[in-house]
């Protein structure tokens, strides 16, 4: 039975909810039979692993009905039935939470049998609930059209002028739109999502050009409610990759991101730091500061710790690399006193010994970030292709040939030998330290006829090639190269000049 229906729900259930299935069960109203409480009484035993050895049919029919011959027929129609009241107490458990439907339903139901007294106490709770939600999302919108429809309707039904409570028509028709326009912005935004990094085919898109026009006549009306900004701006950027929406965006983040529910700052944060990732492999160096701020935006807010008590190791690494290479070299040194030991236990010495290696290469103290580089010991092969990226980077600076050379040829045969990694990665890595060779070799060069010759012809192809890491920072070498280049400097005195 282990991968039984039943048992993939009940593992599911958590202490208290295992716990409270019990209550259900014990209760009239649900169950009137005693032997699905003995049946649940069985598998308590075995909660939460429900060990495959401990609950097979024969040995529950066994503990459900001693010294009788074992019945598959009738074993089955039990497990058919106690699914069937699990799924109703999951049912219920889930009700049990929205307490918006349970006070609209309360609401339906005073109002159905003319009960006006109870009917307003609970319309006005109803409406400091309502009050006292942070987040004005659709579900915001979509009961406060609840609350008034309900009303009209109780007013409709009563034959008593003075019963009558005041009818919001405004408000019931505003309220349903908004709600509506979030759902389509909502649904079309992960569409678009969907289609661009997952099927490849245009996707059809509810009501996206109505809504648009809809909105364009009606901005004013509309500006100030968050969720339409948002659902809004979000697609925009993702149809049009315009960068007015990414600002826009970005408003929200620096003014309004404690309006947004935890999965919609999470959802804020991956979609324009997806856009700033695409601007700068397109050779757009600047949203590099762009990319940073949104980085450290996550790390000063804490919102990293809505999702889990620890700071993951990826989120660490892109924060310090992305502060260091916008210029931001005394924050990130200040960043990583502050933050290092909320890193897991496992990864932090090696992580602190990586980030005081970096930090030394951006402050060009070369061969101590070679000393810390060096004490690095890990199993982590996603860290271990880090430490030998990073190791590339500092004989690079140094301009130490033989060690750059000699370099690479270790990381090239340590990318051939891992197993572990896709063509595509391979690929990327490849790229990656075949320009880097490539930048150094010119930087060898001595005629500066000749290096700006090849600076010119490299430059484009690392912008249009798409399988590979770092480039960023190799476009940021090409342009520290370029601008040191006497021969360029020389052509731009004369332009000056002339």
């Amino acid at each position: 039975m282990d991968n039984s229906h039943l048992i993939i729900i009940l593992k599911t259930l958590n202490k208290k909810e295992f716990k409270d299935f019990g209550l259900f069960l014990t209760s009239p109203i649900f169950n009137r039979e005693k032997v699905f409480i003995n049946f649940f009484d069985y598998l308590k035993k075995k909660f939460p692993d429900f060990s495959e050895n401990d609950v097979t049919k024969e040995k529950i029919y066994s503990a459900l009905y001693p010294g009788k011959k074992y019945n598959d027929s009738m074993m089955r129609k039990l497990i058919s039935e106690f699914t069937r009241l699990a799924e109703d107490y999951i049912s219920l458990m889930i009700y049990n939470q929205n307490h918006f439907e349970k006070n609209n339903n309360l609401l339906k139901y005073f109002r159905r049998h003319g009960l006006i007294k109870h009917f307003a106490k609970r319309k006005e709770k109803n409406e400091q609930t309502l009050d006292n939600m942070i987040y004005k999302n659709e579900t915001y919108f979509i009961n406060k059209y609840i609350t008034e429809d309900e009303t009209r309707r109780l007013n409709q039904s009563l034959k008593n002028k003075a019963h009558y409570f005041k009818n919001n028509f405004e408000v019931i028709s505003e309220s349903l739109t908004i709600a509506s326009i979030i759902n389509i912005l909502k649904i079309n935004m992960h569409t678009i999502n969907y289609e661009k990094n997952y099927f490849g085919s245009k996707l059809s898109l509810s009501l996206f050009d109505e809504i648009d026009n809809y909105l364009s006549k009606n901005k004013e009306k509309y500006e100030n409610i968050i969720y339409i900004k948002f659902y809004y701006n979000c697609f925009k950027l993702l149809q049009t990759e315009e960068e007015k929406y990414y600002f826009e965006l970005k408003d929200i983040l620096e003014k309004e991101l404690n309006k947004l529910l935890p999965k919609n700052k999470s959802g804020l944060f991956s979609v324009m730091g997806n856009y700033c990732y695409l601007r700068v492999m397109h050779g757009d160096l600047n949203y590099i500061k762009e990319q940073f701020f949104i980085y450290k935006t996550n790390i000063e807010s804490e919102f990293y710790k809505q999702q889990q008590n620890y700071l993951p190791h990826i989120l660490y690494l892109n924060t310090m690399i992305l502060g260091l290479e916008s210029g931001e070299t005394k924050w990130v040194e200040n960043f990583v006193e502050r933050k290092i030991d909320e890193l897991n236990l496992e990864v932090r010495e090696n992580l602190k010994n990586f980030s005081y290696s970096l930090i030394n290469l951006h402050k060009k103290n070369y061969d101590k970030a070679l000393e810390y580089s060096v004490i690095i010991q890990t199993n982590d092969v996603g860290l271990k292709h880090q430490i030998k990226s990073l190791m590339l980077k500092i004989y690079f600076e140094k301009n130490d040939a033989d060690g750059f050379y000699s370099h690479i040829d270790s990381y090239r045969h340590f990318i051939s030998n891992d197993k572990l990694i896709s063509d595509d990665n391979k690929k990327m890595f490849s790229n990656y330290i075949n320009y880097s060779k490539k930048l150094f070799d010119i930087k060898q060069l001595e005629d500066n006829f000749d290096k700006e010759f090849q600076l010119k012809k490299i430059k484009d192809e690392i912008i249009n090639n798409k399988f590979m890491i770092n480039k960023s920072w190799l476009l940021n070498r090409f342009t520290e190269m370029e601008s040191g280049n006497p021969r360029k400097n020389i052509l731009t005195r004369e332009k000056r000049d002339d």
